[in-house]
């Protein structure tokens, strides 16, 4: 079980490397304005959480003093430090990391199914209903996501403080977190299949270490100033989208039916790729 876990993990890390080839191989981020004014609302109101790493930087630029190079490696690790603790604060401690993936969920959206379209060849519905529907159950995933994360890491709290192992709380709840983030971009593969959130849960559980890695990379990506609250999710929908279409080729993963189609059909001539071992 732990080996299955591992490899898992590895394989899911290496779908997250992929991913950022996938994205600029086919162009990925064409269309994405296609989605109406609501879609371009939730997205600039995600971005504008990346201004509290700016409002940071630009605290830390008006005490830099440029007479003193010798000082500037010092204040360069400052700045790296405050950079973590406004992360940790803003996406370890609390909710809000949630919230980013409801508000950018127009971009999980497209991507994921960018990405299915050309590993199918087969094009998908991206209509405005089926994005509301996407966004509608992104909330509820969301908010599972978030009670079951509180109730698990205080259960692990309580458990290792009984048996002496509290200096295993951290990378524990670490563990949690991460796993309960990869679901909610994980979801967004499955959905597209009509399956309920509990059977997509039952899925995830199957890959426990594929979902673990896909969330580490959100976590690591939502870290990126600026640009992380925009960047994370998409690459790692796409992560996603790239390991469960391969872990169902492998048989890892029963294959679910067909997901709804366009219209248009297949939108690209593009090759399927295939996740290297």
């Amino acid at each position: 079980m732990i080996g299955n876990f591992i490899s898992d993990f590895w394989f899911g890390l290496r779908s997250c490397s992929e991913a950022l080839l996938f994205i600029r191989r086919h162009r990925l981020w064409t269309g994405i304005w296609n989605y109406g004014w609501l879609s371009r609302f939730l997205l600039v109101v995600g971005l504008l959480i990346g201004l509290k790493f700016f409002g940071v930087f630009w605290g830390w630029a008006s005490h830099v003093k440029v007479d003193q190079p010798q000082m500037l490696g010092a204040s360069v690790v400052d700045l790296y430090k405050q950079m973590i603790q406004a992360g940790y604060s803003l996406f370890f401690m609390g909710w809000l990391k949630y919230v980013i993936l409801i508000l950018t969920e127009v971009i999980v959206f497209h991507f994921v199914r960018r990405s299915s379209e050309i590993l199918t060849g087969q094009g998908e519905d991206a209509s405005f209903k089926t994005f509301l529907g996407a966004q509608k159950r992104m909330i509820k995933v969301v908010l599972r996501a978030w009670v079951l994360e509180m109730i698990f890491t205080t259960l692990a709290g309580i458990v290792l403080g009984i048996i002496s192992l509290d200096f295993l709380k951290d990378p524990v709840n670490f563990g949690l977190q991460c796993y309960f983030m990869g679901f909610t971009i994980v979801d967004n593969y499955n959905e597209r299949y009509h399956i309920s959130i509990k059977d997509s849960a039952k899925r995830a559980k199957e890959v426990a270490g594929t979902v673990v890695a896909i969330g580490l990379c959100t976590y690591v990506l939502l870290l990126v100033p600026l640009l992380g609250a925009f960047v994370a999710p998409f690459v790692a929908g796409v992560a996603a989208t790239l390991a469960f279409f391969e872990l169902e080729k492998r048989g890892v993963l029963p294959p679910l039916d067909t997901p709804v189609v366009s219209e248009q059909g297949s939108p690209t001539d593009h090759q399927p790729p295939t996740i290297s071992s």
